[in-house]
């Protein structure tokens, strides 16, 4: 896998917010994920953890790997970011976890694990940060020639 990681938000011509949208963060650091109609307030991005973790039902379980998620074939799944007030909608992609572990690929795109029956938790991980340029706005800080607004805050793009 390759990309890049840059210090520092709206610095440099090459990573200022411009357009991006932005989910604000409560005082704990955390926003609410609301997936298949249910609400998980204590949501958060990491892009340490190497599979997105979701609640609920509704994606099968592997048959040898209960707590993985198998989508075969693999899709797509809607879910909204709301921060204090703003609302991002998104989506994330779900596939067979078993045969990407049976692979024995690192991040993959569509990697997913179940979370524990009544979680507060979506958590969105390293698969999520594919593609996506995605800013962390630290509690205090503003970016410089941006929004005007003061972290904490993600911003997507």
């Amino acid at each position: 896998m390759t990309g890049t990681l840059t210090f520092g938000v709206g610095t440099a011509i090459d990573n200022k917010l411009d357009d991006a949208r932005i989910v604000r963060l409560d005082q704990r650091g955390y926003f609410t994920t609301v997936y298949d109609g249910v609400a998980y307030p204590d949501s958060y991005l990491d892009s340490g953890t190497m599979s997105d973790i979701v609640g609920g039902n509704t994606i099968p379980r592997c048959p040898r790997m209960p707590w993985a998620l198998c989508a075969d074939p693999a899709r797509a799944f809607a879910a909204t970011m709301i921060g204090a007030g703003e609302e991002v909608p998104t989506s994330f992609a779900v596939g067979n976890y078993q045969a990407i572990g049976d692979q024995g690929l690192g991040a993959v795109g569509d990697a997913a694990i179940a979370a524990d029956t009544g979680s507060r938790t979506f958590v969105w991980g390293a698969p999520y940060f594919l593609g996506k340029r995605i800013a962390l706005v630290f509690d205090g800080m503003s970016v410089p020639g941006g929004t005007g607004q003061t972290g904490p805050f993600f911003a997507f793009r």
